[in-house]
């Protein structure tokens, strides 16, 4: 259960932290500021010295390994993106996939 928990709670990261690079990126493109812009300036920069710190590792891929995962903490988040942007992930990227980049990187077939 236990390790339920920690997957979940990577998950919940991976969504939070992209939310943050995406409003950076509005905020950006419209000129947006306000405390919004601070809050996801913090967790960006946050979850850049955590990788940091790790030597570029996420903390919890350890904690996960000990308590037994076999399929890394990576795969729920793929599952989860795939899902998001309709797609269905894929050992591998697939080469008719190749032209798009988010395809490309996670292994997502639409």
């Amino acid at each position: 259960m236990a390790l339920f928990w920690i997957k979940s709670f990577h998950s919940f990261v991976f969504i939070v932290e992209s939310l943050a690079i995406l409003f950076i990126l509005y905020s950006g493109l419209f000129n947006v500021g306000g405390p919004w812009l601070a809050v996801a300036l913090i967790l960006v920069l946050a979850e850049i010295a955590v990788f940091v710190a790790n030597r570029q590792r996420c903390p919890l891929t350890k904690l996960a390994l000990k308590l037994g995962d076999k399929t890394r903490l990576a795969t729920i988040t793929l599952r989860i993106f795939c899902f998001l942007i309709g797609s269905s992930p894929l050992s591998r990227p697939s080469a008719a996939h190749s032209h798009s980049l988010a395809f490309s990187l996670w292994g997502c077939v639409s």
